[in-house]
């Protein structure tokens, strides 16, 4: 009887495991002490290095939170706005209603002379 697919695929899958775990194992490292530079010095300077690195790191930083601040306060001036905006919409349409019913009544009544100050107004308080 021949083996199984899946009994086939689990033999490969084990088999390239073990593969990579032999490869991987640990070897000694060889290094040449005279081709590297003085330790001292090089430690000075990774020192120094790291130092400017946190350097950049704290500015970035304080970048990112002012960043976050100012889209905080940029997201609360904009749901302000949005609230602004939908009472105007209101406003607007009470507006429009009222012109209808104004237009209406000048146009069925013969009213002549408020419908004259409706369109030759310059400015609300003219139709008062």
């Amino acid at each position: 009887m021949a083996p199984s697919h899946k009994h086939v695929l689990l033999t490969s899958a084990a088999a390239l495991v073990s593969a990579l775990g032999i490869t991987m194992l640990p070897t000694a490292a060889h290094a040449d002490p005279a081709a590297s530079p003085s330790t001292s010095a090089s430690s000075a300077d990774l020192v120094q290095q790291v130092q400017a690195m946190q350097e950049n790191l704290n500015t970035v930083n304080e970048q990112y939170n002012d960043a976050k601040i100012k889209l905080a306060d940029q997201n609360q001036a904009s749901a302000a706005a949005a609230v602004k905006y939908a009472a105007a919409q209101q406003d607007v349409a009470a507006a429009k209603k009222g012109l209808g019913e104004v237009a209406a009544k000048a146009y069925t009544g013969g009213n002549s002379t408020a419908v004259s100050t409706l369109l030759t107004s310059s400015s609300p308080a003219d139709l008062i």
